[in-house]
């Protein structure tokens, strides 16, 4: 249900500065005439008068926020391997871009900045896929820290951790993760990162959680741990792939195989 822009000021004829459109998602009209629609605290579609549409996550990247802008927007995005691809289905659904944030689009879902976009989409899958590869190795050199420790990582063990490690974010979509890409590059395994893995996901329940990964290492297992590791990075992949840029460019280049002689 793509919201044009008459039909934007429509519903709010009988609204006192908003309506209401879905579970947590209002419309809203600014002093410049551009139409919000908002969910929660980001507004997700701007519906402008010119009747183009800029869209926004405010680094939420989650199925709610892209199915508000699958439904008030003339776009169709997708995830492709971890990447948020942008479509139309008034296009006959020949041609995808990268979604980039605050991107502008017509009234039938193609981006004004197709061509850059359209660049910028190959680049993006390639730099996303050489950021799993890079994740896997540090996670599984991780997990063969664990079993050579021996224990989950007490206190003692993260005493001299790096600073950043120690915070939660609110939000680990907009984490800084500058410090995450040097680990990777220096292969230095951090405990307090477990530490916040849990804290995230479990709260008040983290303790319980590191039980579990406590008696899986006596046994000589990491899956648990692994599971947990993989989805802390795969929170903040989009920001890992930036980070990567300025901090560690040369980790993104893709590894030449050698090829064996017959």
């Amino acid at each position: 249900m793509m919201l044009t822009y008459p039909e934007c000021a429509e519903k709010l004829k009988r609204a006192r500065g908003r309506g209401k459109l879905a579970n947590n998602t209002y419309l809203r009209k600014e002093q410049d005439g551009t139409f919000r629609i908002r969910l929660h605290d980001t507004d997700v579609v701007h519906v402008l008068p010119n009747g183009h549409y800029r869209l926004y996550t405010g680094g939420w990247r989650t199925l709610v926020t892209k199915n508000r802008i699958n439904t008030y927007s003339p776009v169709h995005v997708a995830a492709y391997q971890g990447t948020w691809l942008v479509g139309s289905e008034a296009d006959g659904w020949q041609h995808s871009w990268a979604f980039e944030e605050g991107m502008e689009v017509n009234s039938r879902g193609r981006p004004l900045d197709a061509a850059r976009l359209k660049k910028r989409k190959a680049a993006a899958v390639c730099n996303r896929r050489a950021v799993n590869r890079r994740v896997r190795e540090y996670v599984d050199g991780y997990c063969q820290w664990l079993l050579d420790l021996g224990h989950f990582p007490t206190a003692a063990d993260c005493a001299g951790d790096c600073f950043y490690c120690r915070f939660v974010e609110e939000n680990p979509h907009q984490a800084n993760c500058g410090h995450l890409v040097a680990h990777m590059r220096e292969r230095y395994y951090v405990g307090s990162i477990l530490h916040r893995t849990l804290q995230e996901r479990y709260e008040q329940h983290a303790g319980a959680a590191a039980g579990n990964i406590e008696r899986a290492l006596a046994l000589g297992r990491t899956r648990r741990a692994k599971e947990e590791l993989l989805r802390f990075f795969k929170r903040r992949k989009d920001r890992l792939v930036e980070a990567f840029k300025t901090e560690w460019p040369a980790g993104l280049k893709r590894k030449k195989r050698k090829r064996k002689r017959k």
